[in-house]
């Protein structure tokens, strides 16, 4: 073997080849080179590894590597059945690979008795080193579990709750996460499923003070991403001293929401403006949102130096202000292009 294969940054450099992104789902072919190449030798399987487990697709995945008399699976679209419990020699294994995973999403409820295996067994931290976690199941009853995911590297997480009636119990669970790994978590993507937001805010006042508490409770997000979530929350980012981006998604009006009840605590956006709001915030992205909607947001929001800004506009609240041109008129008044790039 040429001296160079024994070079560590070499042998990385050439597994990485296999994937330009490590995030996306790779070529078949790809994943059985590296599996070979980590069946080569010593030297070349802690790179391999590192590229081949970097992200990951559900559990069930790590399952796969465990011994075969745990579990089974009869077809391919079915959810792993298991033969016994989980043994120390198997959580040996699991956290083998699992310290490999630094990116991570789950978005397959049927893995439920796979996490209530592990939850059993009484282990948390599952992947110790894990970054970024993207929690993409609908069923509520596996929102729970995302704990077990959570880890002191983490930096990245994106999620929404999706039922009404336990729509409390995720987002209480949603506030307590920044206190478990302080200072944690900077990047923050959260959002509801559209066909419920009726339901969980406008009639659901406690719900509404809870969401409230979730983004006081994140005040060291650089990065957030709100998506479906009510205007009047909005005002929590004046907490937010280090945000640097913010993306907001609406399709209603607020203006069709009830209006809060009197001890309703957030910030309104008009007590925003009267406070010099995120002093680092230089991107904000708006997509189908109602003009009324961002027209309220940028009255609030006009001393930011904002460095980009996207906008994508729907027709509600157009002729409310004078039509599209008087918008942008208003638009170009409140931010100075010497700022936007």
């Amino acid at each position: 073997m040429h001296h160079c294969l024994s070079i560590p940054e070499i042998l990385s450099l050439i597994c990485q080849e296999f994937s330009e992104d490590p995030e996306i789902h790779w070529h078949i072919d790809d994943r059985k080179a590296l599996v070979s190449l980590a069946c080569t030798s010593r030297s070349w399987s802690e790179p391999a590894l590192r590229v081949l487990w970097y992200s990951v697709d559900g559990i069930d995945k790590l399952f796969h590597s465990l011994a075969k008399d745990l579990w089974e699976r009869f077809y391919d679209e079915d959810p792993l059945v298991l033969n016994r419990p989980l043994s120390p020699e198997d959580m040996k294994v699991f956290r083998k690979y699992a310290t490999w995973i630094r990116v991570f999403t789950e978005r397959d409820d049927k893995n439920i008795t796979l996490y209530r295996a592990l939850f059993a067994c009484g282990y948390s931290c599952l992947l110790p080193r894990l970054e970024a976690l993207s929690w993409q199941i609908e069923n509520p009853d596996l929102f729970p579990y995302l704990r077990l995911l959570i880890s002191p590297s983490l930096r990245k997480l994106g999620t929404f709750f999706s039922d009404g009636s336990l729509v409390m119990e995720q987002l209480n669970m949603l506030e307590a996460i920044p206190s478990m790994f302080p200072p944690g978590i900077s990047n923050l993507s959260l959002g509801s499923k559209k066909d419920d937001l009726e339901t969980q805010f406008p009639g659901l006042e406690p719900a509404r003070k809870a969401l409230v508490d979730v983004l006081h409770s994140w005040s060291n997000v650089t990065d957030l991403e709100l998506d479906e979530i009510p205007l009047e929350t909005l005002g929590c980012i004046v907490d937010m001293p280090s945000l640097t981006r913010l993306v907001f998604i609406a399709e209603s009006d607020p203006l069709e929401y009830p209006p809060p009840e009197p001890n309703f605590r957030s910030p309104s956006l008009s007590e925003v403006r009267l406070k010099s709001p995120c002093p680092l915030l230089e991107s904000i992205t708006i997509d189908q949102t109602p003009v009324s909607t961002i027209h309220a947001m940028f009255k609030a929001l006009a001393r930011l130096q904002l460095r980009y800004l996207s906008l994508s506009l729907s027709e509600a609240g157009i002729d409310t202000l004078g039509g599209i041109e008087a918008f942008f008129k208003r638009l170009g008044q409140a931010y100075r292009a010497a700022y936007l790039e």
